[in-house]
């Protein structure tokens, strides 16, 4: 089954809050209930979502810990860190901007290191890590 992909202002009008859209998208992913599937929500907004899907199928969950990458000029965010892996940017957005890539390296790495410390014992829970990967 293809992951769903949404716009943010859509999902305002489909759902009334996160925790209804967790509710209303369990249903949709019936095939998985009881079964040893995980449902892994990113902070903040998708830990609602989760929790109703993970609860109403019967299911696992974790968090995985993330960060926005921030502009080194302050203007937002230009991309995500998510706990051991790669960072992704929103080229829209970082086009814009003027940054050199050691003020970017700097951020990735202050990111990773508080991501690193997060994790310690927490969102891992003492299991090994989990590959996800896009279908």
């Amino acid at each position: 089954m293809p992951p769903l992909a949404l716009a943010p202002a859509a999902l305002d009008r489909l759902f009334d809050d996160r925790r209804d859209a967790g509710r209303r998208l369990a249903p949709l992913l019936g095939q998985y209930a009881r079964s040893d599937a995980l449902v892994v929500a990113l902070p903040c907004g998708g830990v609602p979502v989760g929790y109703e899907i993970a609860r109403s199928m019967q299911l696992s969950m974790d968090v995985l810990p993330t960060k926005r990458i921030p502009s080194p000029n302050g203007a937002g965010a230009i991309g995500a860190l998510a706990f051991g892996g790669e960072p992704v940017f929103d080229e829209r957005v970082a086009a814009g901007q003027r940054f050199s890539s050691a003020q970017i390296n700097d951020a990735i790495g202050a990111l990773s290191r508080e991501l690193g410390g997060r994790s310690t014992g927490s969102a891992a829970g003492g299991r090994h890590s989990i590959s996800i990967a896009a279908q």
